[in-house]
């Protein structure tokens, strides 16, 4: 088994909001993410950007309340798709894969609930590394 090298430190926020289409989605409206070089302790790359939900058109008061999150932001946010494929890209610049890295998270739902969840109202498969 290869090395880890790296751990990906993520947070996600999302919306829960019932859709006719779907049933109940939780859809991510801001994820950030850090790498860390756990060799040597440094930060390899910093993210983090609002996304624009597709089922969760007003964010709910409970959420804005609890995050900050201002409907503006999420209103001028780029797509899940073009923030996901964002964070792969620095990633992917940064080295790092499934057999050198390992992701951590806040809760165990940001990997297991909600971005599969965004994943499937956006109509994009989820990279087995999830």
């Amino acid at each position: 088994m290869p090395r880890l090298r790296y751990a990906l430190c993520l947070d996600v926020e999302a919306a829960a909001t019932p859709s006719a289409r779907y049933g109940a989605v939780h859809e991510v409206v801001q994820l950030g993410a850090v790498a860390l070089d756990l060799e040597t302790g440094a930060e390899v790359f910093a993210y983090s950007s609002f996304a624009r939900p597709v089922c969760a058109k007003k964010l709910p008061a409970a959420l804005r309340a609890l995050t900050g999150i201002e409907q503006s932001a999420v209103d001028a946010a780029p797509s899940f798709g073009s923030v996901w494929a964002e964070l792969g890209a620095l990633m992917e610049r940064a080295g790092l894969d499934a057999g050198n890295s390992v992701p951590f998270t806040f809760s165990t739902a940001d990997l297991e609930l909600f971005v599969p969840s965004t994943a499937r109202v956006h109509g994009m498969p989820v990279d087995a590394y999830w």
